[in-house]
């Protein structure tokens, strides 16, 4: 297919998204399909320091070490000169379009505008999805969404009512409401077990239109725990995770989800009824033309880019 669009446009440009978790098997298909550009997405790691080394990763061009960059002659006085090994292109996205919005994936706005904020300081061409800007409490289907990208500030008087967050301070309370949710388009049946429920697979979700499982559950505020770890059990058989959400190891080397147990002071977050893109926090659309022309400004006039992590939970980008 490829090949017949090339006859059609040679100079045609080829973005895609792999999903190999290996650098190997990426050269492999951009060699093999001549693809540009790789599309990478920031929202996918949600530790500031795994998020640091992939933005290293992902914006750094160097060679291999040894690698000869100018023309050589060998003792057979034949002149030679060596390709040094680069890596595609790639299009950072703050959100790509097939992954859960950010208000489901963290329960929470407050992660749109630090990413929105460090995709700006990035040397890379970036990207958006639909509904980050407004942050949207629902996946934007791509194939069956009408919607028009709006640019006024007044877009939840146009959209239907949905779900939407409320945030109210723990004290005395004794429960939190808590949102599974995995994707697994052929599963039949997924439940979860976990610490809260003795690992017992009897909280089974419920399969929407876009393949993706999800259940509410209220879960008992227990001080002397900081989480609740959790699994996913897929058609009764198969114990998995999501690991597009937080996750950590047992003493066994089991790997789990986790949810974190409010404090007591701490603000919890819960869904209420309301006008969709209507949150407590303000609309990023006019914030993101600003820092749109930070990223062509340091793009224009400053290449040098260092990334550093200071404390915990906090990334630092330097331009």
């Amino acid at each position: 297919m490829l090949q017949a669009a090339r006859t059609v446009n040679k100079d045609l440009v080829v973005m895609a998204e792999l999903f190999t978790s290996s650098a190997e098997l990426d050269a492999i298909f951009v060699q093999k399909l001549g693809i540009n550009i790789l599309i990478r997405e920031l929202q996918n790691e949600t530790d500031t320091h795994k998020l640091g080394n992939y933005i290293k990763y992902v914006t750094c061009q160097e060679t291999k070490i040894g690698t000869i960059d100018d023309t050589f002659i060998d003792t057979n006085d034949k002149s030679y000169k060596v390709l040094k090994p680069r890596k595609p292109e790639d299009i950072l996205y703050d959100q790509t379009h097939d992954n859960l919005a950010i208000v489901q994936k963290f329960k929470t706005g407050r992660q749109a505008l630090p990413l929105l904020g460090l995709i700006s300081m990035l040397d890379k061409p970036i990207a958006s999805n639909w509904g980050y800007d407004y942050l949207m409490h629902e996946k934007i289907n791509c194939i069956k969404e009408t919607r028009q990208y709006q640019i006024d500030k007044d877009i939840s008087k146009k959209t239907k009512l949905s779900r939407v967050q409320s945030t109210r301070k723990v004290q005395d309370e004794i429960d939190f409401t808590y949102e599974f949710n995995i994707q697994w388009d052929l599963a039949k049946k997924v439940s979860v077990a976990g610490e809260f429920n003795s690992w017992k697979p009897d909280f089974y979700l419920k399969k929407n239109e876009e393949g993706i499982w999800k259940g509410t559950k209220k879960l008992e505020i227990d001080r002397t725990k900081e989480f609740y770890s959790y699994k996913f059990v897929i058609d009764e058989t198969n114990w998995t995770v999501n690991h597009n959400e937080p996750k950590t190891w047992d003493h066994g080397g089991n790997e789990n989800n986790i949810v974190h147990i409010p404090k007591v002071g701490a603000e919890i977050t819960e869904e209420v009824e309301g006008p969709q893109g209507s949150t407590n926090y303000p609309n990023l659309c006019e914030l993101r033309k600003i820092l749109n022309e930070v990223h062509q400004e340091c793009n224009e006039n400053h290449a040098e880019i260092d990334i550093y992590q200071p404390i915990e939970e906090v990334l630092v980008t330097t331009r």
